[in-house]
């Protein structure tokens, strides 16, 4: 099995646990930047670890460069000939780009990498303002989405600078279903400001209520240039032992 990622240099490990079909082989095609490079030596270990091989496919594309992207997937195609049956756009917000921008990269990806029919995975941000609703999402093929929750807790979401609420989350997963898409993953984070123990464990608890397909959960990830790393010493975040 060949899995397909577009463009999350981040979010590799959790993203590999979290596929419905363990993969033999990851391409991950990507921005050729700085943070992409920093983390490709240990997830490259990372997944050897789990006897998955890993290919780096990096060059850079503007933001929203729908061409660009394009043709980048029809060179790295000519060069790594593969086929796959597993897609995944990650990132966070890949419904940002737009109805016709996902699905012309959607049907280049399949037509490049010889599709064999599989698992189209889209990362979805709940809350309005998003160009592309789940029933379109899934009129072009996605077939599970993977749900940021973060957190149940509206402090805690206010601190990572998220809009949405835990009745956004319930209301996305109901779309979801109700247009087809049952397969539905949600990702939990530790470490948030405001956080406890018991704050985490109802965020928990509301998640296996969704009845997701899949959970995942990570520590919060200070980097720089954000908002959290700017604020350098004054921010106070729960310790990793809580």
């Amino acid at each position: 099995m060949t899995y397909v990622e577009f463009f999350d240099p981040l979010a590799i490990k959790n993203v590999v646990t979290s596929l419905t079909h363990a993969p033999k082989r990851v391409i991950f095609l990507g921005d050729n930047s700085k943070l992409m490079n920093r983390h490709i030596a240990r997830y490259r270990q990372v997944m050897a670890d789990r006897g998955v091989e890993v290919e780096f496919l990096c060059k850079t594309v503007a933001k929203r460069d729908m061409k660009g992207a394009v043709e980048t997937i029809k060179e790295l195609s000519a060069i790594y000939p593969r086929r796959a049956n597993t897609i995944y756009f990650g990132g966070g917000t890949p419904p940002m780009l737009g109805e016709q921008g996902l699905r012309r990269i959607l049907e280049t990806a399949k037509t490049c990498f010889s599709w064999q029919g599989g698992e189209v995975t889209c990362e979805v941000n709940p809350g309005s303002g998003y160009p592309v609703t789940v029933e379109a999402l899934a009129n072009m093929g996605v077939n599970r989405i993977s749900v940021g929750l973060q957190s149940s807790n509206p402090k805690e979401l206010a601190a990572l600078g998220r809009t949405h609420s835990p009745e956004d989350v319930q209301n996305l997963f109901k779309g979801a279903k109700q247009a087809g898409i049952s397969n539905c993953s949600v990702d939990l984070m530790w470490g948030i400001l405001h956080q406890t123990v018991e704050s985490a464990w109802e965020s928990v608890a509301f998640a296996c209520d969704l009845k997701p397909t899949h959970v995942s959960a990570y520590m919060l990830k200070v980097e720089e240039g954000t908002p959290f790393g700017r604020m350098g010493n004054n921010l106070v975040l729960p310790e990793e032992d809580t």
